[in-house]
């Protein structure tokens, strides 16, 4: 993974477990189903792939990156964007 040094000071890369746990910016339901690494290790996912259940359209496929930016559909979906807890 390339790290951008200041953006990753203000806000560090999801752990695998982060991802894991986080809730969605909009409290939807939500799934991971896959975590893709580039370096080889399980504990900085690069990109995850899941689902979110959005209250009007249903369970919709998505992915995050190592930020947990949210993209759906080729869109960036801020909604959709995990955030950690506490």
């Amino acid at each position: 993974m390339r790290l951008n040094f200041s953006h990753d000071i203000l806000e560090p890369p999801f752990t695998t477990e982060e991802m894991e746990t986080s809730q969605t910016a909009c409290r939807c339901a939500h799934k991971i189903s896959t975590m893709y690494f580039e370096d080889g290790k399980s504990n900085f996912p690069a990109k995850a792939l899941g689902m979110v259940n959005d209250p009007e359209q249903g369970w919709i496929i998505t992915t995050w990156d190592s930020y947990g930016r949210n993209t759906t559909a080729g869109k960036r979906v801020m909604d959709y964007d995990l955030v950690r807890e506490g």
